[in-house]
C-alpha cells in the first residue's frame, strides 16, 4: 500500500503540469483513500502484534505520535510549496510513502509481542460483519466511523473549493492555506488527545 502511495503521488508529481485537471480528479479520489488504507493496515498490523495489556499501553503514544507527525507535515507544506512549488510538494510525499513502505518491508508479519497468539487470524469480510453482529460496542464504533467519514468527506470538499475559488490561479497560495489549516486541525487533534479524552475515558468510559 505505501509503495503503491509512493508510485501515485511520483505520477502526480510528474504530470500536474501536463494534464491538471486529469491529475486533480486522481489526487482528489486516490491519495485519500490510500492514506486511509496505509492507516488501517498500521493499526491491524498493531493489534495483531501486540496483545490487548499491551496496546493500552501503546496506543495513546502511537496515537500522539501520528498526530505529531502529521502536524509536522503540515507545517512543512506552506514553505515547501513557496519556495519549491507544488511539485516538489508531491515529490516529498511519495519519497515519504516510499520510507515508510521500505520500513514496513522490514517488519515482523505474525510476531506478538506479549500474550502468545491464540488462535488463528481471520480477516475476511464475512468475519468482519459477523463480528459487527455479535457486539453492540463494535456496531456503534462502526456507525460511528461512518457518520465521521461522511462529515469529514463533505467538510474537505466544502473547504476544498472555497479555497480554490479564493486562491485561483495561485497553486502556492492554495497549497499553503490548506497545510494551514491541516496544521492547526492537528494541534487541535492532539490537544484534545492529551487535555480532554483522556479524562473523559477516566470519567465516562467508552460505552
Amino acid at each position: 500500500l505505501a509503495a503503491g502511495g509512493a508510485l501515485a503521488l511520483a505520477a502526480i508529481a510528474a504530470l500536474h503540469q501536463a494534464a491538471p485537471r486529469a491529475t486533480a480528479v486522481f489526487a482528489f479520489v486516490c491519495v485519500k483513500q490510500l492514506q486511509a488504507a496505509v492507516e488501517l493496515a498500521f493499526w491491524v498490523a498493531v493489534s495483531e502484534w501486540f496483545d490487548a495489556r499491551t496496546l493500552r499501553r501503546l496506543v495513546p503514544r502511537l496515537a500522539a505520535a501520528s498526530g505529531v507527525g502529521g502536524l509536522i507535515g503540515a507545517a512543512l507544506v506552506a514553505p515547501i510549496a513557496r519556495v519549491a512549488g507544488t511539485g516538489v510538494l508531491f515529490a516529498s510525499g511519495a519519497a515519504a510513502f516510499a520510507l515508510v513502505a521500505a520500513v514496513a518491508a522490514r517488519t515482523p508479519t505474525t510476531r506478538r509481542v506479549g500474550a502468545a497468539l491464540g488462535g488463528r487470524a481471520r480477516g475476511s469480510w464475512a468475519d468482519s460483519l459477523a463480528a459487527l453482529q455479535r457486539q453492540p460496542l463494535a456496531r456503534g464504533l462502526a456507525g460511528l466511523v461512518a457518520i465521521a467519514g461522511v462529515a469529514a468527506s463533505l467538510t474537505y470538499v466544502a473547504l476544498g473549493a472555497a479555497a480554490a475559488a479564493h486562491h485561483a490561479g495561485d497553486a502556492r497560495g492554495l497549497a499553503a492555506f490548506l497545510g494551514a489549516v491541516r496544521m492547526s486541525g492537528q494541534l487541535a487533534m492532539i490537544a484534545a488527545q492529551v487535555l480532554i479524552a483522556p479524562k473523559l475515558l477516566a470519567r465516562l468510559g467508552v460505552g
